[in-house]
């Protein structure tokens, strides 16, 4: 699969459970070309495991885990990395909290 020249958006985590699966969905729904790297920061409540289920049934999520609380720049750092290796060359990021409109 060839995904350089695609829309990467980067959502960094933390004790987001409440809201990723919304959020996954409106924004695979308004962009359904766009791929998403979540970069969880270690949730305790199981964040990374409900963006887990949704990777194992949608090439276009990837999870990054930290092994530790690192923060917020670490988190978009670590997903623009990501990205960029995969060739993406259109980028952004955006919060989880659902504050921002996909």
């Amino acid at each position: 699969m060839n995904l350089s020249g695609e829309i990467w958006i980067i959502i960094p985590t933390y004790n987001e459970a409440k809201n990723i699966a919304q959020l996954m969905s409106w924004i695979l729904d308004a962009i359904p070309s766009a791929y998403l790297v979540i970069v969880d920061d270690s949730s305790p409540d199981g964040t990374a495991k409900i963006v887990c289920e949704v990777a194992r049934s949608d090439e276009r999520v990837h999870l990054l885990c930290h092994p530790a609380k690192l923060g917020y720049a670490s988190a978009v750092v670590a997903g623009l990395q990501f990205a960029l290796s995969k060739g993406a060359s259109v980028l952004g990021y955006m919060d989880a909290d659902l504050s921002h409109d996909p």
